[in-house]
């Protein structure tokens, strides 16, 4: 919740897609892959933009 206080101050785009992911992991029967799926994404995003400020 909190982070959806701070990217709904920032961003209404940021929190309805906060939003939208929230609700999808929880009403989903497979709400842990969905998780893990996001999470890889993360990970990959956050190594691409570390190996591009290289």
């Amino acid at each position: 919740m909190s982070l959806m206080f701070v990217g709904g101050s920032m961003s209404f785009l940021w929190m309805v897609g906060i939003a939208a992911y929230i609700a999808v992991e929880k009403m989903l029967p497979d709400g842990h892959g969905v998780a893990r799926l996001a999470g890889l994404g993360l990970v990959a995003w956050g190594l691409w933009t570390l190996a591009q400020s290289l």
